[in-house]
C-alpha cells in the first residue's frame, strides 16, 4: 500500500503467496520466503498459473526509477461524495423503499415475539437468555445486565 510501482517488498513469511502476488500484479519487485515446504509450494502454484498485466516503463532510459505506465482509478474522497449533486436524486428515491422495508421488519419482528434460549457453551451455559425482556437485556438468574461486548 505503501510502495511505488519498481519498489521492493519483502515478506519474510511467504503463506499462501499473496504479498508476492499483489506485488508482481501491481508492478513491484518482490522477495519471499518461508520454513514451510507447504506454503511455498502453494504459493509457487499460486504465482506460477497466475496471469499478470504487462506494465510498460514510462520513461524507458531511466529504468524502473522513470516509474512504470499502469491503470489508474480516480481517488474518491468524503469530500467529493458530499458534494455529488447526484447524492438527492439517490436519497429522494431510495429512502422510502429504505424506510419500507424498515417497517415491514419491524412488523414482522414484533408480530412474533422471539424464543427465549438456554446456551450449552460459553459464559452463559445454562443460564437462560431471554429476548422478550425488553432490547438487548439478558435475564441472568432473576437479574437483568446489559450483555458484555
Amino acid at each position: 500500500m505503501t510502495t511505488d510501482p519498481g519498489d521492493l517488498v519483502l515478506d519474510p513469511t511467504c503463506g499462501s503467496g499473496t504479498t508476492a502476488f499483489v506485488a508482481e500484479k501491481w508492478g513491484r519487485r518482490w522477495i519471499t520466503c518461508d520454513t514451510s515446504r507447504v506454503a511455498i509450494t502453494l504459493a509457487k502454484q499460486r504465482l506460477m498459473t497466475a496471469s499478470f498485466d504487462y506494465y510498460a516503463l514510462r520513461y524507458p532510459h531511466e529504468g524502473l526509477r522513470g516509474g512504470f505506465d499502469y491503470e489508474t482509478v480516480p481517488h474518491i474522497t468524503l469530500k467529493s461524495i458530499a458534494n455529488n449533486p447526484d447524492i438527492d436524486t439517490i436519497h429522494v428515491e431510495e429512502h422510502p423503499k429504505i424506510a419500507a422495508a424498515l417497517a415491514d421488519l419491524n412488523a414482522a419482528l414484533t408480530a412474533v415475539p422471539p424464543q427465549s434460549l438456554t446456551p450449552t457453551q460459553g459464559v452463559r451455559k445454562g443460564k437462560p437468555v431471554d429476548f422478550r425482556q425488553g432490547r438487548d437485556t439478558i435475564r441472568m438468574g432473576g437479574a437483568f445486565r446489559l450483555p458484555r461486548c
